[in-house]
């Protein structure tokens, strides 16, 4: 199976649970079957998956993975462990961070992973991703593809008291038990409030479990304070509590001051990105450290410096022994940042403007790009966005976004804000272009999954994703319109001047059967006369025919992937998908 989310939703931390319950053996608590779990993080692999001959999954777990575990003493398994483990079915691969893998060697890797899983198509496999660097996955993916959902009010509210409950508890002695749970009660009840008054600003961030537990550990250390508006801010808080606030209160004297500290993570995540590295080897950290001048005019060793970042701050991660990293890709696109943006000469700004754009679609740059970008003065913003709107309809995707996070709108100019419309227009022009590459090059079957692409991205999911009903019900209409208009016109024949298909032409239809909305007459009706069914079966999609000319009116689009009874839902439940989308469809007038 395939998990995908955006950032910060757990990926990561889901499998190393999964791994905790299978050492712990308390896989049957769950009803789970007996299998011993690999966690690989394919970016430590990455030189060897991606040669002339990559070795094989037991080699790679034999001879890379299982050494890495443990060295002293060194951890030896028995010959042919591995292979019996996969041939026999009792392994759980999973596979982390397909899209931290470098960009043009994704494509060589996912060819590799689905060679394994046919190979050793007994054992479980899992592949985590970001859907963005998902894309890159070419070769055949995984079975069963499955989207981590964003938190929704009710369970950011059940995180918020359990987070709270747990901290307070934590530091209380068992005496105190009773008053710990008032006093998370009262905080939760609180922070709450507040989210809920600055749903508009805050509503965003609430649903990424990473950025709300960032908010509750804000809002705990000073209840009093308002929380940031933007993600720029809230890592600035939060880094500023870490680092400075939280030592301080805890009379812990760190060995250099806020400021110099905040360079040296700054100077050296800008280091990691521009080497597309999100990890560095303790020896080379250290040596990369005792070239910064700080440490020979503080006299403080580097070594006594890493320990207080790694165990007071917490702002270095030691997840591997002798390994260390951010604790998130999106607290080193910060450091990155800050770091570019800082006021420099001239030439140095103009210098780190154009490094962004070079690496504005790199997927280890974007939390960079984004974070940076907020920090620009609008003048500079206004420039860089303009550059990256040349750079391509995804680099002008991205721009579009750059715009949104931008966290002092009133600083906006007119001329930037008139470049954001335009480049809303930009990235709906080119947004459609694809589509109507393939319809006018007669593509129809690409040109019915790009259609799907456009409507679920659409509606805020990725693909992959099926609608519900309320993504239907609400479906933005002026994209259906266009989506409808693409279709209409690349379809017209001689006895269709108006078009012979589009979802114009299948509501109308819809219409003349009755407007169904569940499996009835009224339903096989319009599937008759659209193709969808013969006699007392509904044709499959690898049945359909793809013929301008053999094809009834209305027969596409199809729009396969998200209401294909094959990808989960039966057929009854694909029909009342589309009456929900054909009601929308009659509502925007097509």
């Amino acid at each position: 199976m395939s998990i995908q989310a955006k950032g910060g939703m757990g990926k990561t931390t889901l499998l190393r649970h999964i791994t905790l319950i299978y050492g712990l053996r308390q896989y049957r608590r769950y009803r789970a079957p007996k299998l011993v779990p690999v966690l690989l993080r394919l970016r430590d692999h990455t030189d060897l998956l991606t040669q002339r001959q990559p070795p094989g999954l037991p080699t790679l777990i034999t001879e890379h993975h299982v050494p890495s575990l443990a060295k002293n003493p060194p951890l030896t398994p028995p010959p042919q462990w591995a292979e019996k483990l996969l041939s026999s079915g009792a392994a759980l691969v999973m596979f982390d961070g397909f899209d931290e893998l470098p960009d043009g060697k994704r494509q060589g890797v996912s060819r590799w992973i689905s060679a394994q899983m046919r190979e050793y198509s007994k054992a479980v496999f899992i592949v985590t991703s970001r859907p963005a660097g998902y894309k890159d996955y070419v070769a055949q993916r995984p079975a069963v593809p499955i989207f981590v959902n964003t938190f929704n009010p009710t369970q950011q509210e059940t995180f918020i008291r359990r987070w709270y409950r747990c901290q307070e508890e934590s530091f209380r002695s068992k005496k105190q038990l009773r008053h710990a749970r008032r006093v998370a009660e009262e905080r939760a009840d609180q922070l709450i409030a507040q989210l809920e008054q600055r749903r508009a600003e805050l509503g965003y961030m609430a649903e990424n479990p990473l950025l709300l537990n960032m908010l509750v550990t804000f809002h705990r250390f000073d209840p009093s304070r308002e929380l940031p508006r933007q993600r720029l801010d809230l890592y600035r808080g939060i880094v500023k509590l870490q680092l400075d606030d939280r030592p301080r209160a805890r009379f812990i004297p760190m060995v250099l001051s806020f400021e110099r500290s905040l360079e040296l993570l700054q100077t050296l995540a800008l280091a990691m990105v521009k080497a597309n590295r999100i990890k560095v080897q303790h020896q080379g950290l250290l040596t990369f450290l005792g070239q910064q001048p700080v440490f020979q005019r503080e006299d403080i060793a580097p070594a006594e410096w890493l320990k207080q970042i790694v165990e007071v701050s917490e702002l270095l991660v030691e997840r591997e022994p002798g390994e260390y990293e951010f604790p998130h890709l999106s607290f080193q696109g910060f450091f990155a940042a800050t770091r570019m943006a800082y006021p420099q000469d001239a030439p140095s700004i103009k210098a780190n403007a154009q490094l962004v754009l070079q690496h504005w679609n790199s997927a280890v740059w974007r939390e960079a790009v984004l974070l940076y970008t907020a920090q620009l003065n609008p003048k500079l913003l206004d420039q860089v966005i303009r550059k990256a709107c040349e750079l391509g309809s995804e680099a002008a995707e991205l721009a579009n976004i750059c715009l949104k996070e931008y966290p002092r709108p009133e600083k906006l100019s007119p001329e930037l804000t008139a470049l954001l419309q335009t480049l809303n227009v930009v990235a709906q022009d080119s947004k459609y272009q694809k589509l109507e590459d393939l319809l006018e090059s007669h593509q129809w079957r690409e040109a019915d999954g790009e259609t799907y692409r456009l409507m679920i991205t659409t509606v805020g999911k990725d693909a992959g994703q099926l609608f519900d009903r309320a993504d239907l019900e609400n479906f933005p209409c002026e994209d259906l319109k266009t989506l409808d208009r693409l279709w209409t016109h690349y379809s017209k024949t001689p006895d269709y001047p108006n078009g012979k298909w589009g979802f114009s032409i299948q509501t109308q239809i819809w219409r003349e059967c009755g407007s169904p909305m569940n499996h009835n007459d009224g339903w096989k009706k319009f599937g008759e006369r659209v193709g969808w069914c013969k006699g007392d079966y509904w044709v499959r999609y690898g049945d359909l025919t793809y013929d301008l000319k053999k094809s009834p009116a209305g027969g596409f689009p199809f729009v396969y992937e998200a209401f294909s009874w094959n990808s989960g839902l039966d057929v009854f439940a694909w029909l009342g998908g589309r009456g929900f989308l054909f009601s929308r469809a009659a509502t925007c007038e097509l």
